[in-house]
């Protein structure tokens, strides 16, 4: 997701020296020669951007020669996503670039196991159920998106699984023992591996009258309005995000973000503590394992990966 967080930041770089030259982005468009449209997709990381029109703003900015070869590398970079090669929706990347700069995550989910959470086999499963063009390098970047909880400084990753999300399995029936059993076994092992990581499920006899749809809160550390340009956490706002079948929306009023919170505090207080939640996945493992022929588990995933 390298390039993500360079368009990221040459968005923010060229948001932070507009501002600080107080002018308008429709000011700074006819500087350029360019439409106000195309300044708004440059900061909001929305397009990739060339190094010449890099070079433009950075003119028309008077942006000192440090930070602006630092925008020309970013903009290099920001053009990776025209390789071909496959690619998150438009909708999803703010949320993939945010990610490992999150001080703390808070996620829910009822029907589903999150990217980041799952086994190699549950990938192969649903990438080919959703017809990806290249499985092998979606689950190469879905792995390498992993590494945000292995890191030096990953966020403090606090999820709630619905007991829906593990019986609703991707390959239906016919794989839903062995794709399960290879789940919970990853999760068991992933939560030791990861210390700031912490899991529990919602077991459909909990108290709780009912649940809402998918939501992830992300917080920050640093404060946008004093952030410094180049600091990755430089801008970034808490928000809350929600998923949708075609599309998603990222909230951030105070009032919104303490409604989601206290809704996962709920939920947390329903959930499983995380001991007897290794308990579920160990019972579930053991359950599904018991149902599968005595054959191994197929390689497939790691063929791939080779």
């Amino acid at each position: 997701m390298q390039c993500l967080a360079a368009r990221s930041f040459l968005g923010k770089a060229v948001r932070n020296a507009r501002i600080r030259v107080a002018v308008s982005q429709d000011q700074l468009a006819k500087k350029c020669g360019w439409s106000q449209g195309k300044i708004q997709k440059i900061e909001s990381a929305s397009q990739a951007t060339a190094v010449g029109d890099v070079d433009t703003l950075v003119e028309a900015l008077g942006i000192g020669e440090e930070l602006a070869e630092k925008m020309r590398d970013s903009a290099r970079k920001s053009r990776e996503l025209r390789s071909g090669r496959p690619s998150p929706p438009p909708y999803f990347h703010r949320f993939l670039e945010s990610e490992p700069h999150a001080t703390e995550v808070r996620a829910w989910h009822c029907e589903r196991i999150p990217g980041l959470l799952q086994s190699e086999q549950y990938m192969l499963a649903q990438f080919r159920h959703a017809g990806a063009d290249d499985v092998t390098q979606s689950m190469r970047q879905r792995l390498e998106r992993r590494k945000t909880l292995l890191g030096s400084r990953p966020p403090f990753y606090r999820v709630v699984l619905s007991e829906s999300a593990f019986r609703r399995m991707p390959g239906g029936r016919a794989r839903r023992n062995a794709i399960l059993a290879d789940q919970a076994e990853h999760l068991i092992e992933f939560t030791s591996q990861c210390t700031r990581l912490q899991l529990q499920v919602l077991p459909f006899d909990a108290e709780t009258p009912y649940v809402p749809g998918d939501f992830t809160a992300m917080s920050f550390a640093v404060d946008p309005l004093s952030a410094d340009a180049e600091a990755p956490e430089a801008g970034r706002e808490s928000f809350v995000y929600l998923e949708h079948a075609h599309h998603g929306d990222y909230r951030k009023k105070s009032q919104e973000l303490k409604g989601y919170h206290n809704t996962w505090d709920q939920l947390s207080a329903a959930a499983l503590s995380q001991q007897d939640t290794k308990l579920f996945l160990q019972d579930l493992a053991e359950e599904c394992r018991s149902r599968l022929p005595l054959t191994a588990l197929p390689q497939e995933s790691k063929d791939l990966l080779k």
